[in-house]
């Protein structure tokens, strides 16, 4: 490989650039530049005396120098993040002091002779193009002349192994290519035929299909995945080196052409095995293959090896025998076992073929759709290697840069000193479950659904260990003419770290959640979105004409307007806020309770603080006092303790139905008192799981309590109005619980929003 790159040109063309006069620190650009190093053959360079290489005259071109920089970039990572362990997704930190300089080139490969790039042992496509990428560092005040005129002087390649060998630290170097990569898996037998067997065989009744497989019975698959990836070799630290291989990115050589995923078995001996165990069953024969290993079709056939007539086969076999030759198709009155030892093998045959054909199109479709769900960017394999480990160091290299990956694996399990931190093997459980109703009056359709979506990943590294992430959400959606609108509660528990244990403990996730209101068309209004603003604690009451104006203003003109509010419980305080929801008494339940209420009437209803002020003692009053519902027993005796001026309006408005009052509210929302309850007791028991360290199956249970609030809308403004209380008087709360309202909207064909909070 070329040491010193021709680029004299090029420094030329680009010292005449003010920006190239100035320090790396002031480099001011956002987004790669282009820029051409010309071609040139000395640029080229020979891998092993079989192949070349050759960098083509496009360069791209960046500075990271700020952490703005870094939020789509793959490598370097903010300063202040830790890196999780299993998931050292950005193996380089950045400093300030000493920025990266990001290239990209583009180059092309071609093999000698009558070489071909897969008899060299390449799984990557090289032929077709590929990026070759370094990251380097130099001190803050380093011209970018001086830096580029140094970093071309002696550009680095991943392909070379002295190259990787001299990395600095926080140095880096990568690959995007297209191509295939090999990981080898183990499946659940159970797993790969459940629902499939009746496809296996005709000559299997259906009722005869309800074998029983064992939980723990598994079998060894190698997975082959086509696509776009990213091959990473860094130097995070003075001890160790970095290896990763990546999902490939929307540039990534490749990464838009269709995955493709393709499976087989590591032990085409285990099928036999298995088909042996439970072929008995199958044939509704007397089986204990499971507990002994000894199958009554196994003993026939060994029988049958030296066996002539009927009358030589052991007695205890002879019914399963007639049995056989009935379920065969074979003459049951001569019993020629030639027949049967011939038919049986037939069979065996067909229905290995069908176990594997049934078997690996599972797998590949689980793995595939498991695969899509990785991010761009997020490892499929991650690992470190201690500076000591060079011969190791070298071997992996070796291998990963023709992208076997298996091979890498392997060196890792074998070699104790190196560690792998991450390896691909997703399980993901989901629970979709939705019931409503539809139907259309003359030109308006109305459309209700109450949903709920509940999703487990749990993640296992090399070791076996597990990281789990818990999302769910529970809401509504409705469509009414033109009045359209979701709004839900949604709640996610996700580790950092892996565990070793078979039930992780609730202290080990972060966890936080959220409410969400999604408005459009008729169900959109200005002054029911600034209240919501306000109950939810996203602007203060004194805020409210301007912002009422403001917005307003905004979409005078407007079309195709919808609105998103949300509050957020964020991870990194949801302990503390957590902490104070589980001290909350009924007086800022009924204050939460009261604010929630619709603003509709005035002068009571015009806004949040006033509609607390007013009602939550209400609310209260019956929290404490466990009195029946205010409509079942004498007004008098329901508010005894309250304003009688504000009884008599609100009884009189109760008498009228009018919408939006206090007694309409608890009337229309009977379970209000059991709702408030349920989503406390969550609290609690998620404290108490936190706390005690439990079971993560204890996340699960809390939410199932404070999941009901999400399919009500009152009872999602309840819950951000308990959180716009809880965060007055915690300086931490606030920084905790945020909220905002987002305004989408046209004009003049132009997409535009308004942000509130």
């Amino acid at each position: 490989m070329p040491k010193q790159l021709n680029a004299e040109q090029l420094l030329e063309d680009i010292k005449e650039l003010a920006v190239f006069n100035k320090s790396i620190a002031d480099y001011p650009h956002t987004s790669p530049m282009s820029l051409d190093l010309g071609d040139d053959d000395n640029n080229l360079w020979e891998y092993e005396d079989k192949a070349s290489f050759n960098l083509t005259g496009l360069l791209s071109f960046h500075v990271l120098n700020s952490v703005d920089d870094l939020k789509n970039d793959p490598i370097v990572q903010q300063h202040n993040s830790t890196p999780s362990d299993g998931v050292l997704s950005k193996p380089i930190t950045f400093d300030a002091n000493q920025p990266h300089c990001l290239y990209k080139f583009i180059a092309e490969g071609q093999a000698k002779g009558s070489s071909t790039y897969d008899k060299l042992g390449f799984n990557f496509d090289i032929a077709a193009g590929f990026s070759l990428g370094a990251y380097r560092s130099h001190p803050n005040d380093f011209t970018l002349l001086d830096a580029v005129k140094n970093d071309l002087g002696s550009f680095p390649v991943i392909f070379s192994f002295d190259d990787i060998k001299e990395l600095t630290t926080g140095s880096a170097l990568d690959l995007d290519v297209s191509g295939e990569f090999e990981v080898g898996a183990e499946f659940s037998w159970s797993d790969l035929l459940k629902d499939s067997l009746r496809v296996l065989s005709d000559i299997v009744d259906d009722d005869a299909l309800n074998i029983t497989v064992k939980a723990a019975a598994s079998v060894g698959l190698s997975l082959k995945v086509a696509g776009g990836f990213k091959v990473v070799f860094a130097k995070p630290t003075e001890d160790n080196f970095y290896i990763g291989l990546k999902k490939g990115s929307a540039y990534t050589f490749g990464a838009d052409v269709g995955l493709s995923v393709g499976a087989e078995f590591t032990d085409p001996s285990k099928v036999e095995q298995f088909l042996g165990e439970h072929l008995d069953q199958l044939f509704k024969l007397p089986s204990d293959a499971i507990a002994t290993g000894d199958s009554v079709i196994s003993q026939i056939e060994e029988e049958l090896q030296t066996a002539v007539s009927y009358d030589q086969l052991p007695t205890r076999l002879q019914p399963s025998v007639d049995k056989l030759f009935d379920k065969l198709g074979l003459d049951t009155a001569e019993k020629e076992l030639a027949e049967l030892k011939e038919r049986l093998a037939e069979v065996k045959s067909d229905l290995q073929k069908s176990i594997k054909e049934v078997a690996t199109t599972k797998a590949t479709a689980a793995f595939a759709y498991q695969y899509k769900r990785v991010k761009q960017h997020d490892a499929l394999l991650e690992g470190k290697i201690p500076v000591a480990s060079v011969n190791v160091l070298k071997q992996m290299h070796a291998s990963a840069i023709k992208g076997k990956f298996k091979e890498v694996v392997e060196l890792f399990v074998s070699n104790n000193d190196c560690e792998l931190t991450a390896f691909f093997n997703q399980k993901v459980d989901t629970t979709n479950t939705s019931f409503g109703f539809t139907f259309t009056i003359g030109d308006i359709t109305a459309f209700g659904k109450d949903f709920e979506e509940v999703e487990k990943k749990t993640t296992f590294n090399v070791n076996n260990h597990k990281m789990i992430a818990f999302d769910a959400k529970r809401g509504y959606k409705k469509l009414y003419g033109s009045r359209h609108s979701t709004y839900y509660f949604d709640f996610d528990a996700d580790m950092t770290e892996f565990s070793p244990e078979h039930s992780p403990t609730a202290d080990l996730f972060n966890i936080g959640f959220s409410t969400r209101l999604e408005t459009s068309g008729d169900d959109f209004s200005p002054n029911k979105a600034i209240d919501l603003a306000h109950t939810w604690g996203i602007i203060d009451a004194d805020k409210l004409p301007s912002a009422l104006a403001s917005l307003e203003n905004a979409i005078a003109g407007a079309e195709d307007i919808s609105c998103v509010s949300t509050c957020n419980v964020s991870h990194d305080y949801f302990e503390h806020v957590l902490s104070l929801l589980c001290d909350i008494d009924n007086e800022d339940l009924g204050y939460a309770l009261g604010r929630a209420l619709s603003y509709v009437d005035k002068p009571y209803r015009d806004n949040a603080d006033l509609r607390e002020e007013v009602f939550g003692g209400m609310f209260e009053h019956l929290l404490n006092k466990k009195k029946d519902y205010p409509w079942k027993i004498s007004w008098e005796e329901a508010i005894e303790d309250l304003d009688k001026k504000l009884a008599k309006f609100e009884y009189h408005k109760h008498a009228n139905r009018k919408q939006g009052t206090f007694l309409y509210t608890v009337y229309k929302h009977p379970k209000w008192r059991l709702r408030t309850k349920q989503f406390t007791d969550g609290l609690a028991s998620l404290y108490n799981a936190i706390t005690h360290k439990k079971g993560y199956e204890e996340i699960q249970k809390a939410y199932k309590g404070m999941k009901h609030l999400g399919g009500n809308l009152f009872y999602l403004r309840f819950v951000g109005a308990l959180l716009a209380i809880t965060k007055r008087s915690d300086r931490m709360a606030a920084q905790g619980i945020t909220g905002s309202i987002t305004i989408s909207f046209k004009k003049d064909g132009v997409k535009m929003k308004h942000l509130i909070g």
